[in-house]
């Protein structure tokens, strides 16, 4: 469960700015749970991220994804020396120079934690976990870089257990200790990276949806079954769903257009291995089963068949699901009923919650959210973004909220300058 998620410091993200799943005091549809630990409020369910083009809303999304990337593999994946892809925001002399800082407030296994790191492209500059395992928070560890002696200043907290000296002295420079202490085998902090590694989803593209929706395809019984029901439900009329392999081959799988380098890691890659389609089965007018190819389908219907593994996956683990452009191809009023159909299976299964960045406005005026479910994104003159939740504004149930955003109240709106006058 994710309570809140905070970046300062990167891309478009000058200043910290904090995002929160926390249900507000206002009334509004029962989209929101018991978290189950005393130490955690009442989460919503679901949270909508709009705002205008180049206004920061994706870039929230890609901190989410790089500090999960960043906890699950700089132990593993990181040499010594190799950069940590940090990307401060460079419209300021004084930022480029800074460090990137990221933080998550979330609870698993019943016990709230308050995770996070700052960091440059060249080596982590501080990094903090705190607990809640009681009433009363826990220090399990600080880690300061110290520019007098060039090296890290550290402080363990009591609760922390294992063999702390041996993971600090394995922690690289360009790695989070975090990580190494999992890979090292820490029960106590494996919890924490188990966290990000399963139950922080994050799909900032279509392929890690489509990978998802093969394998649950390809395992068959009740994840198959689950897959065919969403698609039914997002009224695609889908008859059966498979998994064709076929052994790779060079010649058919690799486009010819392709630059030889990247031909020759594919061919290197995928040698030995089969290629997995999805194929679709339709019904036509006389009963009869047609299979078609992914590639073959709509747009919209490959967009809903990405969706179906995470989605599907997410429920019925309690996962968090961060989609960037869930919209996309997609009608609002699918939208809004796929939305529903999730507040209405986690709450009978999970506490699995979804986090989305849209362009469809007439979801602000759809029955299905609380105010405190719709998020604003907005840049400032000087180009760096801005988070503002509508519970910060006085709206009232009736207020048309489509017209009111439109009107700029709620701000997050492109800046377009008057064509008047223009010749064509």
């Amino acid at each position: 469960m994710l309570i809140e998620f905070s970046v300062a410091n990167f891309r478009s993200y000058e200043q910290k700015q904090s995002f929160s799943m926390v249900k507000a005091g206002i009334d509004g549809p029962s989209n929101y749970f018991e978290s189950g630990c005393g130490t955690a409020p009442d989460l919503v369910r679901s949270a909508l991220i709009f705002g205008a083009n180049a206004s920061g809303k994706s870039n929230l999304l890609l901190a989410m994804g790089l500090m999960r990337r960043l906890v699950i593999t700089s132990a593993t994946d990181l040499k010594p020396g190799d950069e940590l892809d940090i990307e401060p925001f460079r419209l300021s002399k004084k930022s480029r120079k800074a460090p990137s800082e990221f933080e998550a407030i979330f609870v698993t296994e019943g016990v709230r934690y308050q995770y996070g790191f700052s960091a440059t492209n060249d080596r982590v500059i501080s990094e903090w976990l705190y607990a809640w395992p009681k009433k009363r928070v826990q220090v399990l560890y600080e880690r300061n870089w110290n520019t007098s002696s060039e090296d890290y200043d550290w402080h363990f907290g009591a609760g922390l257990t294992g063999q702390k000296q041996t993971w600090r002295r394995s922690t690289r420079e360009n790695c989070l200790f975090l990580s190494m202490a999992a890979q090292q085998n820490s029960d106590q902090l494996t919890d924490v990276y188990d966290w990000f590694r399963c139950t922080l989803k994050v799909a900032t593209h279509s392929v890690w949806g489509s990978g998802v929706t093969a394998r649950m395809i390809d395992e068959g019984g009740t994840d198959k079954k689950e897959v065919v029901d969403f698609l039914r439900r997002a009224d695609l009329p889908v008859d059966d769903i498979n998994i064709h392999k076929e052994p790779f081959d060079p010649r058919s799988h690799i486009p010819e257009q392709l630059p030889k380098p990247m031909a020759d890691v594919i061919k290197d890659s995928m040698a030995g291995k089969d290629v997995e389609s999805i194929m679709v089965a339709h019904l036509d007018r006389e009963g009869s089963k047609q299979v078609f190819d992914y590639d073959d389908e709509s747009h919209g219907t490959r967009r809903i068949i990405d969706l179906a593994g995470p989605w599907v996956d997410s429920i019925k683990n309690g996962y968090v699901l961060v989609i960037d452009e869930l919209d996309l191809h997609l009608h609002a009023k699918l939208i809004a009923y796929l939305v529903k159909e999730f507040h209405k299976l986690s709450s009978e299964e999970s506490h699995a919650q979804l986090i989305f960045t849209t362009h469809n406005l007439s979801l602000l005026d759809q029955n299905v959210f609380r105010r405190d479910q719709y998020w604003f994104v907005e840049a400032d003159d000087n180009r760096a973004s801005t988070l503002t939740s509508l519970s910060e504004f006085k709206a009232s149930n009736r207020e048309r909220l489509q017209e009111s955003y439109l009107s700029g109240r709620f701000g997050a709106l492109p800046y377009v300058d008057s064509l008047d006058g223009c010749e064509g």
